[in-house]
């Protein structure tokens, strides 16, 4: 099924059925199951550290994942903070993969950019910080309050504490649930009992980040996905008046279920999303400011752009220069003419077989920079080794691609080539750096990239190879920065400045 597909399917339940009314615990539920039913369908996450994981598997999870968090809150005890410290924003961010390192500590390129900025504007910041897989990136440049064992302890007591009085309301439910199963679709939260027993974990966290926020005064929440933590959060910072900022974190637009083409808003809108979602750019502000409008002092989306990436438009920083100076090494290393970034994915094979074959195929003096995707990694690299050794990739250069600035890299190596539709089209585009997509929505998702050149998708080794040597000997295309809006959105928003959806023009989808 295609992302268009995946809408119109929603379109029809949301004016088909009274999903904006489906509540438990007084809660609305829709967000809950839409973005269950975009995981289960578009394979999001990761199966193995998830609740339809094996037990022994479940198991396995929490016994290793405690074991690195007693690790890294000792060896890294310096940076443990407490999570009621007074403080102007609190984020709540996550630990997966390996981060970059930054004067030789791991750095969180979601949150650190941002809380740099506020410091610069006298505002200090706290950071919470999970790890779903088992992942503490120590040492770490922000100190952070680890925030993982207080999640598994609650989330094992809300499978087995009854659930009392839980107040279900989902009118014709069961007749969504058979129109969904009808079209071939599988998702958890078809049994209500799944619902009831997460919305008792999201009602929980929610209280406990209340009382912690209650002590910590914040007049900023910021989170960076959607899954329950976050929705507890936003409904947190939503109950004690503070205001919750989602940073987007990848491609978003009117194909992304999470952000784009909500047919059914309540007028006082989502109490477990965010009151502000940060964009990059205007288009993805406009899906969300579309749906927004139905309830304009309750969502609303604003263009900050990208700190993370502005800072790696400035030639001038030590830091950039100093890592500059270790890619072009490590090609000199590698050698080869012609460098090219490969970002691999979560989801499928870990390196898929067209690519596998276009590597064969290529040109003995090309060199294939592999990027590990952060969710599972540990996993996901054992079997990208397994496949590429025996074409004698260089697995070094992908260790040094996995964990190196994925910023820097895009302003030294030659192209890029992504297996999925991942978020990096748009931020190589960016840099001038053309791309490479497998896979045919690609076309949908990045129509900006497309349209600028910037962009070709291929599916076939013939097709792949054809558009490297094409955009190789294109070369990079060269862009003037644009001004850095994030400090004045950020002031605005510690002032408490209102936000409000802005009109906008629906294309289509």
């Amino acid at each position: 099924m295609t992302r268009s597909e995946f809408i119109e399917k929603l379109e029809h339940i949301e004016r088909g059925f009274p999903v904006t009314r489906w509540t438990v615990r007084g809660l609305r539920v829709w967000p809950l199951v839409r973005l269950s039913l975009y995981s289960s369908t578009f394979h999001s996450g990761s199966p193995r550290h998830g609740l339809g994981a094996a037990w022994h598997q479940r198991v396995w999870n929490v016994a290793g994942g405690l074991s690195r968090w007693a690790r890294a809150y000792l060896l890294d005890h310096g940076a443990n903070r407490r999570p009621t410290e007074p403080s102007d924003a609190v984020f709540l961010t996550y630990s997966t993969g390996r981060r970059p390192l930054l004067a030789g500590k791991r750095y969180d390129v979601r949150a650190g950019p941002f809380i740099e900025l506020l410091r610069g504007l006298g505002a200090r910041s706290l950071i919470w910080e999970m790890s779903p897989f088992g992942d503490y990136n120590t040492p770490r440049y922000t100190p952070s309050f680890l925030l993982q064992p207080h999640l598994v302890s609650l989330r094992a007591a809300c499978q087995l504490l009854p659930l009392g009085e839980d107040d279900v309301r989902l009118e014709r439910y069961d007749e969504f649930v058979a129109r969904v199963t009808e079209a071939g679709l599988r998702f958890a939260h078809a049994d209500v009992g799944r619902i009831r027993r997460d919305v008792l974990f999201l009602r929980r966290l929610a209280d406990r980040f209340r009382r912690w926020l209650g002590r910590s005064r914040p007049r900023l929440g910021f989170v960076a996905n959607t899954g329950l933590p976050e929705q507890a959060f936003c409904l947190a910072c939503r109950e004690l008046g503070i205001t919750s900022v989602e940073l987007q974190h990848g491609v978003q637009g009117d194909l992304h279920p999470s952000y784009g083409s909500w047919f059914a808003v309540p007028e006082e809108g989502w109490g477990t999303r965010a009151r502000i979602f940060w964009n990059w750019d205007e288009e993805s502000a406009a899906a969300i400011n579309r749906w927004a409008l139905r309830a304009p002092d309750r969502h609303a989306a604003v263009v900050g752009g990208d700190p993370w990436r502005e800072m790696w438009m400035n030639d001038d920083s030590d830091l950039v220069r100093r890592s500059f100076d270790l890619i072009e090494n490590r090609k000199r290393a590698a050698g080869g003419d012609r460098h090219i970034l490969v970002t691999l994915s979560s989801q499928g094979d870990a390196v898929p077989s067209a690519v596998l074959e276009a590597v064969r195929r290529s040109p003995p003096d090309w060199r294939y920079w592999f990027r590990l995707h952060q969710v599972d990694q540990s996993a996901r690299r054992v079997e990208a080794a397994r496949l590429l050794a025996p074409l004698g990739v260089d697995l070094g250069l992908m260790e040094f691609a996995t964990e190196a600035p994925l910023h820097a890299l895009l302003r030294r190596l030659d192209c890029h080539l992504t297996v999925s539709l991942s978020t990096v089209v748009a931020e190589a585009a960016a840099h001038g750096l053309p791309s490479v997509a497998c896979g045919e929505e690609a076309a949908a998702f990045f129509r900006v990239e497309l349209s600028a050149g910037l962009l070709t998708v291929a599916s076939t080794p013939a097709e792949i190879l054809a558009a490297l040597h094409r955009f190789l000997g294109q070369g990079r295309r060269r862009l003037t920065p644009g001004t850095s809006k994030a400090s004045a959105v950020l002031q605005r928003l510690l002032d408490g400045n209102p936000v409000t959806a802005a009109p906008v023009v629906h294309p289509g989808v």
